[in-house]
Order: structure tokens, then C-alpha cells, then sequence
């Protein structure tokens, strides 16, 4: 791991001698190069203290989170479940979440995977109403994501957003797209929706959980040995 630089170096040193360095880096033509520096991006904010992440750091991780490459944008994102409680309330309103539209809409699944499970950990630090405005509109685009691995990433965080906003008044939006994950071919999805049933029927509508997510409406094979008998 990184050395805690503010506690070795004063900030002005650290400007001076450390971080041409690391803009040169984060810049570099090699995206293998930019890899490694958008993945050590948590690392990097603990060496240099809140002041100089958020001035000089959180530049770099936008870049990175807007990269040609895929695998640095799905580093970036990665990321962003550590990184985003070491900044902020006004810089992740003002610089992180404007790229979460893009993202969203990435043609690499797996940066959309890395959003859907990191999305919704910076509810709890800025709050319900930047959550209602800026956050919803983006997790129901999730929810509604070709990929079954994309809705299910964001289902599996519903508890940071139960925590700032409740989920009841989403139950017309998630519970459908629930319905349709427990019947999904892969038997690792519906296990993990099973899994979310005792958080699901706790905040939801009683009454719209069960229309969804009741027996009639989740598909069971036939039970061959009862044919048999």
C-alpha cells in the first residue's frame, strides 16, 4: 500500500515532488499504465489526505472513469464504493455523478456491472433528495438493462438505498424486473433474488409483494417424481 504522504510531507512537497509524477502517469499514452493508476486510485487518496484528493486526485479519477480503455473505466468504477466516502457531498454531486449517464450506458457490460454495484453506495453521503434527483433516474435505467448480471448488481445494493430513501415507493419499478430475474435461466441469479426476498418483504407493500413475488408468479419446473407416482 501507498505511504501516508501528509504525514511525512507537507502539502506543498507533496505538489511539488509527487504528483507531476502521477499526472504524468495517469496521463500516459499505455492504458495498462492508466490501469494501474485508476486501480490505486483509494490507495493514493488515504497517502494524500482529503485536500489534495479532492483538488488534484478526483481530475484524474473523471478522466479515468470517461477512458477510452474499458478496463481502466471498469476500474474507476470499481472503485467508487471506497473512494466516494473520502470526498465530498459537493464533489460527488458536482464532479462524480454527471458521469454516471455515460456509463450507464457503456457498450462494455462489465463497466455497467461495476456501476450497478457501486451506484447506489453514494446515496447514504449526499442525502435524499440529490439521491431522488440524480440517483433514481439512473438505477431504473439499471433495472432495465439487457443484461440480467446488470439488474441483479444494482438489486444486491437496494440496502444503501432503502437506507436513505426507502424502497416502497420503487415497488412498481423494481418488483416486476424482480419477477423476471427469478425466473432467469442461470440458477446463481435466482438463488441470489431468493436471497433478497427477506429485504424485499420487509419495505415493500405487502399487497405488491406478494402479486409479484408469490407463488403464482415465480415459474417452478413441474415435480417429475410426484408425476411419476
Amino acid at each position: 500500500s501507498c505511504i501516508n504522504f501528509a504525514t511525512v510531507l507537507s502539502s506543498s512537497k507533496i505538489q511539488t515532488y509527487i504528483l507531476p509524477y502521477l499526472k504524468t502517469y495517469a496521463e500516459d499514452k499505455s492504458w495498462r499504465l492508466r490501469y494501474l493508476v485508476s486501480n490505486k486510485m483509494i490507495d493514493l487518496a488515504k497517502a494524500f489526505g482529503e485536500d489534495i484528493t479532492q483538488s488534484k486526485l478526483v481530475p484524474h479519477y473523471c478522466n479515468f472513469l470517461s477512458d477510452p480503455e474499458s478496463e481502466v473505466r471498469t476500474a474507476a468504477v470499481s472503485q467508487l464504493n471506497e473512494f466516494a466516502p473520502l470526498l465530498s457531498k459537493e464533489v460527488i454531486a458536482s464532479k462524480i455523478i454527471p458521469t454516471f449517464k455515460k456509463l450507464s450506458e457503456d457498450s462494455f457490460v462489465y463497466v455497467r456491472i461495476a456501476l450497478a454495484e457501486n451506484l447506489l453506495s453514494v446515496c447514504p453521503i449526499i442525502g435524499k433528495s440529490e439521491t431522488n434527483e440524480s440517483i433514481i433516474p439512473i438505477f431504473l435505467q439499471l433495472l432495465r438493462d439487457d443484461n440480467s448480471e446488470v439488474r441483479l448488481s444494482v438489486f444486491k445494493k437496494l440496502a444503501s438505498l432503502n437506507e436513505v430513501i426507502g424502497i416502497d415507493s420503487l415497488s412498481q419499478s423494481i418488483l416486476p424486473a424482480i419477477s423476471e430475474l427469478a425466473n432467469d435461466k442461470s440458477w446463481r441469479t435466482r438463488i441470489a433474488v431468493i436471497e433478497m426476498f427477506p429485504l424485499l418483504a420487509k419495505q415493500l407493500v405487502r399487497v405488491s409483494f406478494h402479486q409479484y413475488l408469490g407463488r403464482k408468479n415465480i415459474h417452478r419446473k413441474p415435480n417429475l417424481q410426484r408425476q411419476r407416482l
